[in-house]
């Protein structure tokens, strides 16, 4: 039985048509996110990216032991974002911001480096990936529940108004987010071909070097773009307890994931070289850089989650923004959250303008019950899919999907400190798979039905 075999329709509808759907949906995805882009609201973080752009030219010029990589700016944003926006100053041939631009935004985090038509300039390559992100969904949504679920899928994304506003923004969520959807695309069709056992060269190549490669660009996007790797060692984990799968297919499967571990972090490092820069400590230099700079390749790595990890706390804490009410400090609370917000305001039924000020309204958060429902079928579909996926002898591509969403729910959980939209981004993808998954199969089941009718009629 094929993968797509339990969604009936997509036997007439040829799998080119989920390559059609995947160019419709970026095509349409392009032109929504890209609508009247100058008139997107400007976001105070947006120009903290703009103004570290000059990291792009330090970077691609080959200047990787410029002392500006261990200082702060350097430390404290990741770098992919700024050297995409870096790309656009550049091709528009406008001024490049330097170090100075960068100190002045963290010391008064309303400055602005440019006007809109700048900052609607920088956006663009933010619109492209979100637009691939949409189409890395239905590839997903194809290979698990079948064409119509995956084309599905992508538009529900494009449609959900937290994805679209972060896909309007110069900013780092939604490249994070479409190259983590990228590498799991590559990284479920070679799951697939590697468990099948049908082209398993090919699977171990996209696996190791494919889904590698653009987990690291993930990472490099946001340290929240480790949940690609996260989800590739998941995917090894379902396949090694698989029951009726041969031993050495299991083993490709956990060695392929493995040197994908091996090449994300590789990426990691060669774009980023906060993590190799060796250059000459000059006089009078902070503390932080010296220690910074005294650090090996590991322990840098480490300093960057750590500091990462402080601004998350330091945020938590912050007096502002518990008064304000945006502070979780309880694991209930934070379900609460996920749960209310992330299915609500912010999933595809959420208003296009939302107040955190307010943590659970019901004009913001109506949605959560009917998509909340919706996702939890898609949760029992998908777990009952992947069992008649194995049954007959396929691999069980609809169970990875749901592990995919299971990580990044418990992840998002587990990790959340503050009740803000761009946390609650990385279920937006795994809940439109999963509820776009039983859409399709409920389609595909009452169409059957209809034509089981139509036939015992005639």
């Amino acid at each position: 039985m094929p993968p797509d075999a339990p969604d009936p329709p997509s036997r007439t509808l040829p799998r080119r048509w989920a390559t059609l759907g995947a160019l419709l949906v970026g095509l349409l995805a392009v032109a929504w996110f890209g609508l009247r882009l100058d008139a997107e609201p400007g976001f105070a973080d947006e120009w903290a990216y703009v103004s570290q752009a000059y990291f792009g030219p330090l970077w691609w010029e080959g200047n990787w032991d410029d002392p500006s990589w261990l200082e702060y700016p350097g430390i404290d944003l990741p770098p992919l974002p700024k050297y995409l926006i870096a790309a656009m100053i550049r091709l528009g041939d406008r001024p490049m911001p330097d170090r100075h631009d960068a100190f002045s935004w963290y010391s008064d985090t309303s400055t602005t480096f440019g006007g809109t038509d700048l900052l609607a300039w920088c956006r663009w390559p933010m619109v492209a990936l979100g637009a691939l992100g949409c189409m890395a969904a239905v590839a997903i949504g194809s290979i698990a529940f079948g064409p119509r679920a995956g084309i599905l899928a992508g538009l529900v994304l494009a449609v959900d108004p937290l994805y679209r506003m972060h896909a309007r923004r110069a900013m780092s969520d939604v490249p994070a987010e479409a190259f983590t959807l990228l590498a799991l695309a590559v990284g479920l069709w070679a799951w697939r071909e590697l468990l099948g056992g049908r082209r398993a060269g090919a699977g171990a190549l996209a696996m190791a070097f494919g889904a590698g490669t653009l987990a690291g660009m993930a990472a490099l996007s946001k340290l929240s773009g480790g949940l690609a790797t996260m989800t590739l060692v998941a995917w090894a984990a379902l396949a090694v307890v698989l029951p009726g799968v041969a031993t050495g297919r299991k083993l490709a499967v956990v060695g392929s994931v493995a040197v994908a571990g091996l090449v994300a972090y590789g990426t990691f490092l060669l774009g980023n070289p906060a993590l190799l820069a060796d250059p000459e400590i000059p006089e009078g230099a902070p503390e932080g850089f010296v220690a910074v700079a005294e650090r090996g390749v590991i322990g840098r790595t480490l300093a960057v989650l750590e500091h990462r990890s402080g601004v998350s706390e330091a945020g938590r804490t912050d007096p502002r923004f518990r008064a304000q009410g945006y502070a979780l400090d309880d694991l209930p609370s934070k379900i609460r959250v996920v749960a209310v917000q992330g299915f609500g305001r912010f999933g595809p039924l959420g208003p296009r303008q939302t107040d955190s000020l307010v943590r659970f309204d019901r004009e913001q958060d109506w949605g959560a019950i009917l998509w909340g429902p919706l996702v939890l079928l898609g949760v029992a579909w998908a777990a009952l899919l992947g069992r008649r996926q194995r049954r007959a002898g396929a691999p069980p591509t609809a169970w990875a999907v749901l592990a995919q969403f299971l990580v990044a729910l418990a992840t998002v959980t587990a990790f959340i400190p503050l009740a803000w939209d761009r946390y609650l981004l990385p279920i937006q993808s795994g809940a439109a798979l999963l509820a776009s998954g039983f859409v399709a199969g409920a389609i595909g089941a009452a169409a059957g039905l209809m034509g089981r009718k139509g036939g015992s009629g005639a």
